[in-house]
């Protein structure tokens, strides 16, 4: 077979103008979220036409409440709604409400897809739970399943209540219930499911899980067990057990079915982890038991592999042949800027007649001078052509109102920059609440944070930012007030 080659997915950003496309399963995370993302599309001689567009709406804490997606209308150069995703908030910045509509062309109108609502109690545990379906009939939605939780004194669940809604009799019908109870030392114990009989209505004990701990209170054994109400006995039906290293890092697990007939455990699967020094997962397999139930058939492997910076590099993917033998089957590959900004997301199937890696697709990323999300270039291997096309480029749209916005003020001083241990910070402002300085990495997750200082402890005053224990590369100092935003760039060397 005759093998086809492409420019390295960094020499292509450099390369190309833009980038996106399809949005890479991998999530792109960015100090900034996007007020809208716009997707061309192209064909086999290059040329483009819009395709997609996603516009997003955020609260004053960033949790995204809204996002609407349009497809093109190409005979009439319009937008069409597809469907849209609204998210609710509380105080605690725990979703409360999810729900998802989709656009029907009928009615110009959206109508319901999903919708759920949850409830905290004043611990910050799951009360309640709500799952609703649409109603075409009444043009809203209908009540479908409520769960109900609750703990005790040190926040472990006692009882779990599951509810059905019965559209006859319009009322909540009991569906099970789990009572849940555990040692002297906290651990559970017991799970304990019942439920209803279907003709008499009256409730009994149905399954129950059982656990057992090993000295560092891991789970090591679940045992299942089913209730006979004409016995009034309980019945093994299956088992899990777990295995840890010295770090208490899972590495097995087992499955096993109960053999009534020769009361003994028939083991059926089973799955391996590995780790390495930095606890990043390097090894995942899953096996199958044979119809011999002796041989292990391997079914799904992958191994990860990570660069300095603890960032993903590879991961190779294994599926398992008839001969019990794993054989190579895709592999991701992921580039990035000085060992953390990701600029190359790839996809290879291995060919095994010619025995080697051939690229399927790969999305090339570009970023503005704010480090954020501009382009997302979507490449695939068009089979007909022998060759990899350009298929689709998303745009990346902000708005000053939308993200974090580096702000160049006088007021704020920042020195030295680069440096290599101490960054010193001094602020000049008009009195403001200060919440919080935080310095952040490149995907905008926050690795030291300096919380309770007011504006009157901060004016003028100089505060030294140990950044010593980082890693060389970029960052961001975000100044949190309660009505702005303050960003610096700082780079470690």
């Amino acid at each position: 077979m005759k093998k086809f080659y492409i420019f390295s997915p960094i020499y292509l950003i450099f390369l190309l103008s833009g980038v996106n496309g399809q949005i890479s399963d991998r999530e792109i995370m960015s100090v900034s979220y996007p007020d809208s993302v716009i997707t061309w599309k192209f064909d086999s001689q290059g040329d483009s036409v819009l395709n997609a567009k996603v516009n997003y709406r955020y609260d004053n804490h960033k949790n995204m409440i809204e996002s609407e997606k349009f497809t093109r209308e190409q005979s009439l150069h319009l937008w069409v709604p597809n469907r849209k995703d609204n998210r609710e908030y509380d105080s605690q910045d725990r979703c409360t409400m999810w729900a998802i509509y989709d656009w029907d062309n009928g009615s110009s109108s959206y109508k319901g897809f999903m919708k759920e609502t949850t409830a905290f109690d004043n611990h910050g545990n799951v009360a309640e739970y709500h799952y609703y379906i649409w109603n075409p009939t009444l043009s809203d939605w209908w009540n479908n399943v409520w769960d109900v939780f609750y703990y005790d004194s040190q926040d472990k669940m006692t009882r779990a209540n599951y509810f059905e809604w019965n559209t006859d009799s319009e009322q909540w019908d009991t569906t099970s219930y789990e009572i849940y109870d555990y040692d002297g030392n906290g651990l559970l114990q017991h799970v304990t499911e019942w439920e209803p009989d279907d003709e008499s209505g009256i409730i009994y004990q149905h399954e129950r899980a059982d656990y057992q701990y090993d000295e560092s209170g891991n789970v090591i054994e679940r045992v299942h067990q089913i209730h006979n109400p004409n016995t009034e006995l309980w019945y093994f039906t299956a088992r899990d057990q777990y295995w840890y290293d010295s770090d208490n890092r899972k590495i097995n697990w087992m499955y096993s079915d109960y053999d009534e007939a020769e009361e003994k455990w028939i083991e059926k699967e089973k799955e391996d982890w590995g780790w390495d020094d930095s606890d990043s997962l390097i090894l995942y397999a899953y096996y199958r038991i044979g119809e011999d139930l002796e041989t292990w058939y391997p079914d799904l492997k992958s191994e990860m592999t990570y660069n300095s910076q603890g960032k993903m590099v590879r991961n190779r993917s294994y599926s398992g042949n008839d001969q019990a033998q794993w054989v190579p089957a895709y592999e991701r590959r992921y580039d990035y800027l000085n060992d953390t900004l990701l600029m190359a997301d790839s996809l290879y199937q291995w060919i095994m007649d010619d025995e080697y890696w051939n690229l399927v697709d790969c999305h090339n990323y570009q970023y503005d001078t704010l480090f954020r999300m501009h382009t997302d270039s979507y490449y695939k291997w068009v089979v007909h052509t022998s060759q990899y096309e350009l298929s689709t480029r998303a745009y990346y749209f902000y708005s000053k109102s939308s993200g974090i916005e580096e702000i160049m003020l006088e007021e704020v001083k920042l020195w030295p920059n680069p440096s290599s241990s101490v960054v010193s910070l001094q602020l000049s402002v008009v009195s403001r609440q200060l919440t919080v300085i935080e310095i952040l990495d490149l995907y905008g997750k926050i690795i030291d944070s300096h919380n309770n200082r007011t504006i009157e402890q901060l004016n003028n005053e100089i505060i030294e930012l140990d950044i010593r224990q980082l890693p060389p590369g970029i960052y961001f100092i975000r100044i949190k007030f309660e009505n702005q935003l303050i960003v610096k760039k700082i780079i470690k060397i």
